[in-house]
């Protein structure tokens, strides 16, 4: 986890983060296209947009990032996206493994982001680098004008990822300019981080005042719980098929009103929006002054009234189009395909999953729509190519088939905080099926 490596850092084992920040900072650096790039490979995700041909095309709804949502091939696409960061920064050093950021560990929920993506610098040996998991610049403008959008969300070459509190230049030019204003009202960089850390913590225990109101429609959402309840319930997820996306979760909740089952993706999203703020829909009620419209006050867990709900923080990590732009993305990511691995080796799950055929989630027009090179009203599957991840020293695409078994890919997990459910059902079973086998005998 990134809290190891830190641990290990300031204990003078510098190697081991040093080679992370050392190849982070040089893919950071390469030219854009160059296939190793950081640029290349956070573009396969959303921005910039692979447009299909409007007039053969137009009729249907589409995703124009090639990331999958929605569907079942969530947790298996981004498994294959990590791996391709991964040999990307293994292109520099060999010893390079991705570390996860453990959401639920002690250390998050007490005290918000680990200090290895907020800090500025790093010292090696009497040389200091620049923290290269703070923000990237982006070397191209990028414009969403894919239909879908209610709202446009245009970077032009140079901008620089932000994080809460702070909002990303949008849209028009009435919308730059109250975005600057925005942001004028938060430049000290040490409060950002403390208003980032305070609004992650509101969010796993449940006290994210918009959380409640983004849920509140939902039937059956318990609004009291947090992020954590969410990371937690969703290994109980009785099936690959509604663990895995938000649209089976909830057509399985509809289907059993006794039981309420939440997938990987909602708890996923649920940190995005904590980093990034929510999505430019506020920006129809976009007021950049700091009054009680924008700034909500709430209690922490110590009852000490804080300020720290920016309604109108609307950055990077917040918009599916550019979360895979921060740096901070794919260590989140890296902690979803961790949980993902857990939840089959709670379910018997780590060499093949099951889906459920012809359910919500398992058709390429569901949710986001079909990505690039995906025909609309195909069912997916295992089978189902996970584009563009080619598989080694092949010009086949990878499937999930390919990356169920994550030793088959050459990696594991240490323990982290949500094993321990793991061991305690896995324990629990062992001890049901030897009194079975036993009454048997």
């Amino acid at each position: 986890s990134v809290d190891d490596l830190y641990e290990f850092y300031i204990n003078g084992n510098v190697k081991p983060l040093y080679y992370l920040v050392d190849s982070w900072n040089k893919i950071k650096a390469l030219d854009p296209s160059n296939i190793n790039s950081y640029y290349y490979i956070s573009s396969y995700h959303g921005e910039p947009f692979h447009y299909r041909d409007q007039n053969k095309d137009n009729m249907y709804r589409y995703w124009g990032g090639y990331s999958q949502h929605g569907n079942i091939l969530f947790p298996t696409w981004h498994r294959a996206y990590l791996l391709r960061l991964e040999k990307a920064l293994q292109s520099i050093h060999s010893e390079v493994t991705l570390p996860y950021w453990d959401v639920t560990s002690i250390n998050t929920m007490q005290n918000g982001l680990p200090k290895l993506f907020t800090i500025k610098e790093f010292t090696f040996w009497y040389n200091t680098v620049p923290n290269p998991f703070l923000c990237f610049q982006l070397p191209y403008d990028l414009q969403n004008t894919n239909h879908i959008s209610s709202f446009p969300k245009d970077h032009p070459c140079g901008h620089t990822t932000t994080r809460y509190p702070l909002s990303t230049l949008v849209g028009s030019e009435e919308y730059k300019q109250q975005v600057e204003l925005h942001n004028a009202l938060y430049s000290n960089y040490e409060k950002n981080v403390k208003l980032l850390n305070e609004n992650i913590k509101q969010w796993l225990v449940g006290l994210h005042t918009l959380r409640s109101d983004m849920l509140k429609h939902k039937p059956k959402y318990p609004l009291e719980k947090g992020t954590l309840w969410f990371y937690e319930n969703c290994l109980q997820s009785p099936n690959y098929t509604t663990f895995s996306n938000k649209l089976s979760a909830s057509q399985w909740n509809l289907d059993h009103p006794t039981e309420f089952v939440t997938s990987i993706e909602s708890a996923f999203y649920d940190i995005q929006l904590a980093i990034g703020g929510f999505d430019c829909n506020l920006a129809n009620t976009f007021n950049p002054q700091p009054t009680d419209n924008n700034i909500h006050k709430s209690n922490d867990v110590n009852n000490h009234t804080i300020e720290s709900i920016v309604t109108t923080s609307a950055s990077d990590m917040g918009e599916k189009n550019y979360a895979s732009f921060d740096p901070l993305y794919f260590f989140h990511l890296c902690n979803i395909d961790r949980i993902f691995w857990i939840w089959q080796k709670l379910h018997n799950a780590t060499t093949t999953v099951d889906i459920i055929t012809k359910y919500p989630g398992v058709n390429s027009n569901d949710c986001q729509g079909p990505t690039p090179d995906v025909d609309p009203n195909v069912l997916l599957s295992l089978d189902t190519p996970l584009r563009p991840f080619l598989k080694e020293n092949s010009n086949c695409y990878l499937t999930s088939k390919d990356v169920i078994n994550i030793a088959d890919l050459g990696y594991l997990y240490s323990n982290g905080s949500l094993d321990k459910i793991a061991t305690t059902e896995h324990a629990s079973t062992t001890e049901t099926d030897s009194t079975a086998n036993a009454l048997a005998l």
